[in-house]
């Protein structure tokens, strides 16, 4: 049985015969598997203490301290355009851009018309599949992040603070 590989849930409809010849039909729902290019790669950062923040940058940064975190995974990559078009695909989210029809294109108060993931500079412009979405809200991201838990069988949710700042500083713990 061949499908399209481009959605999640697929309906089919077998005939078949049963023993005394008669057509019996049957009602198969199934989901397709994500290909693995829709799951983001994620490397393993080990448990330990590492310094956060800073007491030269912004007020918001400080005190510098040392925070411990138990092990966790956390995307090698940003999440790319593709891989969030698959859950929007299969979905029909519609993201918080996309319902307020515009986004803020560089900072607060500089709201932008026409703005969404799919139209990152304004509504002429188009996404490139494979780089980092843009214009989803803290409540995309999480919906996005259920349903590739769901979808992959994998659990996957948004780092914290902590979490963030210690992959991105690294083993030598840069700035």
């Amino acid at each position: 049985l061949l499908l399209p590989s481009d959605a999640g849930m697929r309906a089919v409809v077998v005939r078949a015969f049963d023993t005394s010849g008669n057509v019996q039909y049957l009602n198969i729902t199934f989901r397709v598997p994500l290909w693995p290019a829709m799951i983001p790669e994620t490397v393993y950062v080990p448990a330990g203490s590492f310094l956060m923040g800073s007491n030269t940058g912004r007020p918001d940064e400080a005190p510098q301290r040392t925070v411990e975190l138990s092990a966790y995974e956390i995307g090698s990559y940003e999440v790319t355009n593709a891989q969030f078009a698959a859950f929007v695909n299969e979905t029909g989210h519609l993201t918080t851009a996309e319902r307020e029809m515009g986004s803020y294109l560089n900072k607060p108060g500089d709201f932008s018309p026409g703005i969404s993931w799919k139209h990152p500079l304004g509504a002429e412009d188009n996404v490139e599949e494979d780089h980092p979405v843009v214009h989803v809200s803290f409540y995309d991201a999480v919906e996005y992040c259920k349903w590739l838990s769901g979808r992959s069988g994998r659990n996957f949710r948004l780092p914290t603070e902590a979490e963030w700042e210690r992959a991105a500083r690294g083993e030598n713990g840069r700035k």
